[in-house]
Parts: C-alpha cells; structure tokens; sequence
C-alpha cells in the first residue's frame, strides 16, 4: 500500500509506526479488560494466561521453516511465496495465540456438564498460567535447536518494539483481525459489568457465562495476536491500561 506522499517516505514511515503503536495499545488495553473482568482479577493480562506465550511459539516455529522451505524450488519460482514466507510471521503469531486459548478452555471446562457457568476463573487462571509455563518451556528448546541467524531474528521479536518494517499490508491485516476481535468485547461490555458479580448473582441477571467467557477469551486471544505481529511482546500495556481508564473515570466523575 503506497500512499505516494512526498518526503521520500517519512511521512509513510511514521504514520505505518504510529498507527502500528495505537493499534497495539488498543488491542492490549482491550484485552485486559475482557480478561480481568472474565477471571475477577486485577492483576489477569494476556501474559497471565498463556496467550503471548502461545504466540511466540507460533512465531518460533515459522523462523524455524522459513530457511528450509525457502530452499523448495516451487518457492524460489514464486514471488507470492517468498512474499508470504518473508512476512507471514502474522499467520503463526494469531494461531499460536488462537490454539493456546483452545487448549486453556479444554482443559478448564468442567466435566459431566457441573458448572452452569462453564470454565470456573480461578481455574482458567491456573491452568493459564500452567500452559504458559510449557509455551515458554517449548520456546527455549525450539531456541537452543535452532540456528545462529534463527537465534538473532527471534530474539529481535521477543524484545518488542514498534519496528520500521510494518508494511501497509500487515497493518491492514492486523486492524481487520482486531476490528474482528475489538467488537465482540464492546458490545459485552454490559455483559462484563455483570460478569464481575458472582456465578449466581449473574446468571439471575440473565447473562449466559459460557457464552460470555467463551467469547470473551477468543476475542482477547484474537487481539493480543494482532498486537503480537505487529510489535512482539509488549509487557505491562494490558495490565495497566484498565486500571488507568478507571482511575480517570473516577477522577473525572465517573464510577
């Protein structure tokens, strides 16, 4: 994407690095807000529960193929191919944290049908933090089985940083899946509210939990995926982000 303004691309440059950063911080903020209120706890962010962790792995595994289908002839006839090959890292980073989830809800669902709010948050949070551990184990064997130039990329993305590589078609793809995960978590914001109350005192108020923190999950893992291929792991930002919209909420009035 090519908006052919003058300046020899800086004004191209810094808009792909500015909106790459509001889309980041937006996709974090949002999903510590979903996750914090679906497990009733403060201190739950996507690095809690395993989801960055999940995507890093993703990306891990897409450096560790890159090199040797690189070498495919089908590959090196193709432009499209080594295009994708090149900057496709979004692909695995958006999965790893999709499956992740996946596997979280799996193994949290209460079994023989106990539990009319599905996953119980206390059980999500430590199975959460106990795929995140495995993520992180997998990542340092697939790093230590990897190649020098392997080692060098992905501690480049696991730093985290806005980078000036961010093309127009990657923002693009990333504001579409965040568009996709960011409106789910808008419209339950209701839902959310009532959501912080107990499993009981929320299903008297109509809401389904299930679907709730089904949706909810997704929709974080969704965006936090988005954020990772734009910036790699950015600690903190989902977090903090809700505690501080609610002290201004508070300051300015609000409740």
């Amino acid at each position: 994407i090519d908006f052919g303004w003058p300046g020899e691309g800086i004004a191209q440059l810094r808009f792909f690095r500015v909106a790459s950063a509001g889309l980041v911080g937006l996709a974090l903020a949002a999903a510590g807000v979903a996750l914090q209120a679906l497990l009733r706890n403060p201190l739950a962010d996507p690095y809690v529960l395993g989801i960055s962790t999940g995507s890093s792995v993703g990306v891990m595994v897409w450096l560790l193929a890159t090199g040797p289908l690189m070498a495919w002839p089908i590959v090196q006839n193709s432009t499209a191919l080594r295009e994708l090959l090149t900057n496709g890292a979004f692909v695995p980073a958006i999965a790893g944290a999709i499956l992740t989830c996946i596997v979280v809800f799996a193994l949290s669902w209460p079994r023989r049908g106990k539990g009319a709010g599905g996953a119980d948050p206390l059980t999500l949070l430590l199975v959460g933090v106990v795929v995140a551990a495995i993520n992180g184990a997998f990542v340092m064997l697939l790093n230590a089985l990897a190649p020098d130039q392997v080692r060098i990329s992905f501690f480049d993305y696991m730093m985290g940083a806005i980078s000036n590589d961010v093309t127009g078609t990657t923002l693009l793809i990333a504001a579409l899946v965040l568009a996709a995960g960011y409106l789910p978590i808008v419209l339950a914001g209701p839902a959310l509210n009532v959501g912080t109350l107990s499993d009981a005192e929320a299903a008297s108020l109509g809401v389904n939990l299930g679907r709730l923190r089904t949706l909810c999950f997704v929709s974080a893992s969704a965006v936090t995926g988005a954020s990772l291929m734009l910036a790699g792991p950015i600690g903190f930002v989902g977090l903090i982000c809700p505690h501080l919209c609610r002290s201004l909420g508070k300051w300015g009035g609000g409740t």
